[in-house]
């Protein structure tokens, strides 16, 4: 038998929800576990991790892996780390590094972020997208020369919107650097 387990702190959110879980109709589990994936947040995380990859029932597991999904980057990462396969993440593709570093972006956690872009521009070395999010990332961490060599790099591979390149609030880091104001005028100048 699997041990249903939960943290304390998911605990404190939704209770010992798996008593008795074992007993449950297949079409119980999947809604108990969906629930516990949005009432629980974060915090339950670790136990969806358990219930993907130790339940037997397909619904069951896939309402995990929805659960998972919808976490953002850490909830990605943890599928990834499971087994992405199991879901259809294929994990050597770029897209869904860039998707993960985007989420890690999005929270604030740039290191996070920055690796992520480097994942993706290790698989896909002209991926334009993946050089600009990471000169995003760079800028916000406030590593100006890595930065604009970044954003250099996703010119060079096809990223062509000056007007947006002049206003993304993540590049504000570097707009005042005459690294940043050299490289717009040789973009003007093209």
């Amino acid at each position: 038998m699997i041990r249903w387990s939960v943290s304390p702190e998911l605990a404190e959110k939704v209770g010992n929800v798996f008593a008795g879980f074992k007993d449950m109709k297949w079409f119980e589990r999947e809604r108990l576990v969906m629930d516990l994936a949005a009432v629980g947040g974060k915090a339950a995380l670790p136990t969806l991790v358990r219930v993907l990859t130790r339940a037997q029932n397909d619904s069951v597991r896939r309402a995990a892996a929805v659960g998972l999904l919808r976490m953002g980057p850490e909830g990605l990462l943890a599928l990834e780390k499971c087994g992405a396969r199991s879901v259809y993440l294929p994990p050597d593709d770029p897209a869904l590094r860039i998707q993960i570093g985007n989420g890690f972006l999005e929270e604030g956690r740039y290191a996070r972020a920055a690796e992520q872009y480097r994942r993706a521009i290790g698989l896909a070395p002209q991926n334009a997208t993946a050089w600009y999010n990471l000169a995003c990332a760079l800028s916000r961490l406030e590593k100006i020369k890595q930065a604009v060599k970044a954003l250099r790099k996703a010119v060079d591979c096809g990223f062509d919107d000056l007007e947006w390149l002049k206003k993304d609030p993540d590049l504000d880091n570097l707009r005042a650097h005459r690294l940043y104001t050299e490289f717009i005028r040789s973009l003007e100048k093209e």
